[in-house]
Parts: structure tokens; sequence; C-alpha cells
């Protein structure tokens, strides 16, 4: 963690004590990467097809409109909910959840039957500071590295104890966080969903020199809004 800011104003009564940072809340569309990467684990590709349509129940995209079949490449980053829906009912609930709890995201402590497949939606509750650390695996091979503070310690004097080394997990394969990331990062493919210049689009869009990893999520009520940027260096 480079650096966090838990709150407006820590001294604020109405709730500046409460760093929501590491309030666990509901994420929204976040965890559509990890729901998308799992997919394609077991055999699909950025070029295979979810059926963004009703499920004659209350879930529905933003625009309220159906787009059909429509590509993972395009799904994903327009970040469409019925076509994320179709993609976690074929995953399955128990694996999208034993997935992302290895992800670090602990907080999801309920069985699987009572997140549905709405858990690719946001149904269930994590910490900001954990789901920025489960993104890594978008940039780094599918490696996810556990939230911690400390980079090194420097000991004046008496020894300090060891600090025990961060967890490191390998997610997803090298491949699989290729292909997600490269479709987090399509500018172009966003723009049916949140139209043009964008504040996370790059100059030259596609072409920028340093490719940059989006993804937002809305919760309920539009309680919370998320947005996780990820590079190969932050």
């Amino acid at each position: 963690v480079r650096a966090m800011v838990g709150s407006r104003d820590h001294a604020d009564a109405r709730g500046g004590m409460i760093n929501i940072l590491t309030t666990p809340r509901n994420p929204g569309s976040a965890l559509k990467p990890f729901t998308y990467a799992e997919a394609l684990e077991l055999g699909d590709s950025p070029s295979s097809l979810a059926a963004d349509v009703t499920d004659g129940e209350s879930n529905h995209n933003a625009d309220g409109r159906e787009h059909g079949p429509v590509r993972y490449a395009v799904a994903l980053p327009s970040s469409y909910n019925l076509a994320a829906l179709d993609v976690a009912r074929r995953v399955g609930p128990d694996r999208l959840l034993r997935r992302l709890r290895q992800a670090g995201l602990h907080t999801l402590d309920r069985v699987a039957e009572a997140y549905g497949a709405e858990l690719t939606l946001g149904s269930g509750k994590v910490k900001l500071v954990d789901l920025a650390a489960a993104y890594r695996f978008l940039v780094h091979g599918g490696e996810v590295i556990a939230a911690h503070g400390i980079a090194a310690v420097q000991p004046a004097g008496e020894p300090l104890a060891a600090r025990p080394a961060p967890l490191r997990t390998q997610l997803f394969s090298a491949q699989t966080s290729f292909l997600v990331m490269d479709m987090l990062a399509d500018n172009l493919a966003r723009r049916a969903a949140f139209g043009d210049d964008l504040p996370v689009d790059l100059p030259g869009d596609n072409a920028a020199p340093v490719r940059v990893v989006v993804k937002t999520g809305t919760s309920g009520g539009f309680a919370d809004n998320v947005a996780v940027l990820a590079t190969r260096e932050y």
C-alpha cells in the first residue's frame, strides 16, 4: 500500500472515523473480471459469446436494454450485467466463490447459494484494500500478493523479529490474466456503454504507451461507487 485515505476527515463526527477502505462494502461489477477469468480457465476465450438477455428477474443493464449475443471482449469492458450473469451461471457460484476467497476476499463468508450468480454483480461484501490487491493478477501474470503496508524494515540498534513475507498466490494462469487484462484495457471496447472521452482514456486510445486496466462497480441504490485501475507499476 503506497498511500491510504480512509475518509475525507477523520475528525468528522458524522462518520469520519470509519475507514471505508477496510470496511466491507458491496463492490458492484468490480468482481466481474474474476468471473470472466474463471470462464477462460475453463476453456472460453474473449471471442466467446454471452447472452445479454433478461432472466425474467429484477436484474438489468445500466442502460435498461438487452444486447443479445455479445462477445466477452465487449461485454466485460462495457460491464453488461445480463451477460455477466450468463457467464457466472456457466462458471457456477461455488467455483467463483472459491476463486474469490483464494484471491484474498475473505469477507465473502457465506455459502455460495446465499450469493448465487449475482455474486458477479457484487452481492457479497469485500474490503476495497483487498480488492485492490486482488486486481494485481491482471498485470502480474496471474499472481496476487496480499495487501501489506510495510515494504521493508531497517532496524537501528536491536534486531527486530523477522516479519512474515506477504502471502503470494498464483490465482490464474499468465495467459488467462493477459487476456482479461487485454479486454479491460481496451478503450474502444468501452465505448458502447460508457461513450467517449473517459477520464481513464490515455491519448492515442489503444496505441497509448501505457495500458491501463479499468473496472468500475456500482452497488444497489448507488450506495457505493468503486473504480479500480491497474498498470504494471501500480
